[in-house]
């Protein structure tokens, strides 16, 4: 059955909505499957890190940060349809973060990328707030969180960033 989920889905570290698909990963893996009605589920190429939330940016599925092997980056890499066109693979597509993170919050609103917190080097829990104008491809760092926090959700409404949720240190 085309609609059932190829694998347990629950703590799913990120789902997200292109115009005709939807993505997902779940937790502590480096899978990556899509969703449409037409194909059901298909397994993408795995992601290059660990804990690296999906957004889209430019209609290109990208994931930003991660980890491997207890080390954190602050590339953003893109799943792309090779030249040949038949196979898929994550390449660096825009600027890199200035801070290495995993377990980040992202939000991709069209003409900026936001991202909020995280873990970083050593598993230090991150307040910091970076942006990428995405048009200029130019990070700029934005402001504080009242508190250090990971794993948290992140929308804009009315001119406002809200990051809701998520831990504030590691082993809560």
């Amino acid at each position: 059955d085309s609609t059932k989920a190829p694998r347990a889905m629950y703590r799913s570290n990120d789902a997200v909505v292109d115009d005709s698909k939807a993505y997902f990963r779940p937790a502590r893996t480096r899978e990556v499957y899509s969703y449409d009605e037409s194909q059901g589920w298909n397994r993408l190429p795995d992601c290059p890190y660990e804990s690296s939330p999906l957004v889209i940016i430019n209609n290109k599925l990208t994931a930003v940060g991660g980890c491997r092997n207890g080390y954190c980056t602050n590339e953003l890499r893109s799943l792309v349809a090779s030249e040949a066109g038949n196979k898929k693979r994550w390449i660096e597509e825009f600027p890199n973060m200035p801070t290495k993170r995993s377990h980040t919050s992202t939000l991709s609103t069209g003409a900026y990328l936001i991202v909020a917190g995280g873990k970083g080097e050593r598993e230090v829990v991150l307040r910091t707030v970076e942006v990428l104008d995405i048009e200029h491809r130019q990070w700029y760092y934005a402001a504080d969180l009242h508190e250090p926090c990971w794993c948290a959700s992140m929308a804009v409404l009315d001119g406002y960033l809200f990051v809701v949720g998520g831990v504030n240190r590691i082993g809560n």
